[in-house]
């Protein structure tokens, strides 16, 4: 049973994978590994640590890697793209949700990153009323996934 909830968790990622790569990413999402299953998930996984990034879940059997990454406005801004709205560049926190997909691929192994931010602004008060905090859904540029690809390299 709880093979089949795993299987359907990733078949789900999978399927939002094709819109996900052509609406948020500058950078290509997906790698190819020269190396072992085993030698590519410590790598994927120390670099995740050492990345400070919150490891939810992690299943090697599976391939699943789900993570969050809390970024300061400085580091943030160069992770997301957030053209769409009116606060581009004005963050306060940037909260990064990643799923990964780790899979065998010929001799190679091959790594999805599956990324989404929200972000946070902080208005200006009109009058009598006082500043508030306004979310933001916004897109990965890619660069967070490309520097994690250059680490597992």
């Amino acid at each position: 049973m709880k093979k089949l909830i795993l299987f359907i968790m990733v078949f789900a990622i999978q399927s939002s994978l094709a819109y996900s790569l052509v609406e948020s990413n500058y950078y290509d999402t997906t790698i190819l590994v020269h190396s072992t299953y085993d030698e590519t998930w410590n790598k994927l996984i120390q670099t995740m640590i050492l990345k400070n990034v919150e490891l939810n879940i992690t299943n090697k059997e599976s391939g699943l890697i789900t993570c969050k990454i809390d970024l300061d406005n400085k580091i943030g801004k160069k992770y997301v793209n957030c053209t769409q709205d009116n606060y581009s560049n004005n963050y306060v926190d940037v909260v990064g949700n990643l799923n990964i997909i780790v899979r065998n691929d010929g001799d190679n192994v091959k790594i999805i990153i599956i990324s989404s931010f929200d972000c946070s602004k902080i208005t200006k008060g009109i009058g009598k009323d006082s500043p508030s905090k306004i979310f933001v859904k916004c897109k990965s540029s890619g660069l967070f996934e490309k520097a994690i690809f250059e680490n597992i390299k």
